[in-house]
């Protein structure tokens, strides 16, 4: 019996390493793609996290009670400030802040090693709960919670892509804003052009 324990312990330790070596191998190859298909590779990956995210919105919240779509600004206002402005300081704010700081705690102390995975946690719920005083605002403490969660799934590919920058010497700021403009511009425009072709 102790004979059979033992090779499961033994078995579950191979298959563990196996799949974080992976998972390893897996991030070498995205993280040494050429910038512009790494982008559109995570731009593909942020989208799919918001369309997972996105029935929340139908089954929790009566989108038909009110109007969220500029939360009372211009058109222009609101492409301005979304895909322009927004990402740029929201990218220094919630990816660059707080991976900073942690790979600065981190390199002042010599008994902790990098966790990345914890640092990108970190960094997706500050820029998910960001998002919840305005969304809560506008529909209430339900939309805006599932605002939280769609923004924190973004978030981690967000959190990642400046991850993979800082780690090979690019500028992870501008990576990391441009895209969060594109994701930000396709939010916007997908629905004015379903609208047009509807």
């Amino acid at each position: 019996m102790i004979n059979i324990i033992e090779q499961t312990k033994e078995d579950n330790k191979k298959h563990k390493g196996s799949n974080l070596e992976r998972l390893s191998t897996l991030h070498e190859r995205v993280s040494n793609l050429p910038d512009a298909i790494f982008l559109v590779l995570m731009f593909i990956c942020a989208y799919i996290m918001a369309v997972i995210t996105s029935p929340l919105y139908d089954v929790f919240v009566d989108m038909e009670s009110f109007d969220t779509s500029f939360f009372g600004f211009t058109f222009d206002e609101t492409f301005l400030i979304a895909v322009i402005i927004g990402p740029f300081f929201e990218t220094i704010y919630y990816q660059c802040l707080p991976i900073e700081i942690c790979s600065f705690i981190y390199r002042k102390s010599r008994k902790l090693k990098p966790n990345y995975v914890l640092i990108i946690l970190l960094s997706s719920s500050l820029f998910g709960l960001m998002h919840y005083p305005a969304y809560a605002a506008v529909g209430g403490i339900t939309f805006g919670i599932i605002k939280v969660i769609n923004s924190f799934s973004i978030g981690l590919v967000l959190a990642y892509t400046y991850l993979v920058y800082k780690l090979k010497a690019g500028n992870a700021i501008i990576a990391t804003s441009i895209l969060h403009m594109m994701l930000n511009f396709s939010f916007l425009m997908l629905p004015r052009l379903y609208e047009l072709i509807r």
